[in-house]
């Protein structure tokens, strides 16, 4: 036993300083996000006692699904990236010689110790996370065969006094104008998704509100979007011939979308053709679920998220919500109860993360990954948080760690 021990002590005094600092850094950070790794460890098992059992499921590749995740993210963050270091450049540093200054700007914010420190081991946990999903969001029509369109169409329809949710909207939106906006909105949704994770992921920062995000992220796709998805398992108004259900109480709908889509191409109608199309060959293109809409709970989770980070991102981030809300109603993607439904379980989780979070937040190993990250060299501009939309000038372009303190 002393002679194991000798070795142990003898191979650490081998390493080097960089070395040992950089194992602690990762030691601490896997331990620090350990609560998450532990969400997406259950929910893999969960995918292996169900889908991988089944003979007839539809098997989705893990380099396919992180690859494409790794790529989109990748693309979105340096261009992200480069556009808020370009805004502070023009708006505040004002530099003799911009070429220079930004370019070395540009590779501190995207090398910074620090947001590698808590990106990684947030991508660790997010990527075998969305994997999992994508094989659940895939295989819910095999587990369990749309029966419940009729079902929502008729609780959408007594929620709002017998008329359908879309009509209600009809005197207001059926123009190009505010179909053009709304699709375009809605279509915004996995870029705002995508950079708002990211952003928070890679912060530098290792605060009660992005875990809370996280955990609540996790929660609602995983229960929402997977498990109430099974048990609700609809395919949308949009699709609502396809599935040959008696009457058709969208048909004005779908008829205003197409007479817009020949005046401006707004890609609804296309994108809901080819998810029908990969529906029915048992392609990897995109699954279809309709119960709960997890457009509208991810749009309020970050509008949610937003409060807490700057007023002028809440702002945006709520007139995106509600925009999506709407959206998912006129350009027939959704039932108004599998909105309604998204938000209950999204506040839920929400409001239950929060006590969590200051609980997780409050270890001590917790703690310890607070205190590494301080140890870790300040980059510049780069080593701050990334998102403050406060009133200040020099803060609304700069990545600076106020706006979440």
């Amino acid at each position: 036993m002393q002679l194991n021990l000798a070795s142990e002590a003898s191979h650490t005094q081998r390493l080097s300083p960089a070395a040992l600092a950089l194992i602690r850094v990762v030691s601490a950070g896997l331990k620090a996000h350990g609560l998450l790794l532990f969400v997406t460890g259950v929910y893999f098992l969960a995918m292996a006692t169900t889908i991988w059992n089944r003979p007839d499921a539809i098997r989705v590749p893990f380099a396919k699904i992180v690859g494409v995740i790794l790529g989109i993210s990748v693309a979105l963050t340096v261009s992200a990236v480069a556009l808020q270091r370009f805004c502070h450049m023009v708006a505040i540093a004002k530099p003799t010689r911009p070429l220079a200054h930004f370019t070395l700007d540009l590779a501190q914010a995207l090398f910074d110790a620090r947001r590698w420190a808590t990106g990684l081991p947030m991508a660790l946990a997010l990527l075998p996370f969305m994997y999992v999903y994508a094989n659940f969001k895939y295989n819910i029509p095999v587990i369990a065969p749309f029966s419940w369109d009729t079902t929502l169409e008729t609780w959408s329809r007594a929620l709002h006094f017998g008329f359908l949710p879309w009509q209600w909207l009809d005197p207001f939106l059926s123009n190009v104008a505010a179909t053009a906006l709304l699709s375009a909105n809605y279509f915004m949704w996995a870029a705002v998704v995508w950079g708002m994770t990211v952003a928070l992921g890679f912060s530098g920062r290792n605060d009660e509100t992005r875990t809370r995000f996280f955990l609540t992220f996790m929660l609602t796709w995983s229960i929402g979007g997977t498990l109430l998805a099974i048990l609700f398992s609809s395919a949308g108004p949009c699709f609502w011939q396809q599935l040959h259900l008696p009457g058709d109480p969208y048909a004005g709908l779908m008829d205003n979308l197409r007479r817009a889509n020949a005046i401006v191409p707004l890609g609804v109608i296309e994108e809901q053709n080819t998810l029908w199309q990969g529906y029915s060959k048992h392609m990897l293109i995109a699954g279809i679920s309709a119960m709960p809409s997890m457009h509208n709970a991810m749009a309020l989770l970050m509008a949610l998220t937003a409060t807490q980070l700057g007023r002028n991102l809440a702002i945006l981030l709520w007139c995106h919500c509600i925009l999506v809300f709407l959206g998912s109603i006129w350009l027939g993607w959704h039932y108004s109860v599998d909105c309604y439904a998204a938000f209950a379980i999204t506040s839920l989780f929400w409001w239950a993360s929060k006590p969590i979070a200051a609980g997780w937040h409050a270890l001590s190993f917790v703690k310890e990954f607070d205190t590494v990250l301080a140890e870790i060299p300040s980059q510049g501009s780069a080593s701050a948080g990334p998102l403050n939309l406060s009133e200040d000038a020099e803060r609304q372009f700069s990545w600076s760690s106020a706006s979440t303190a």
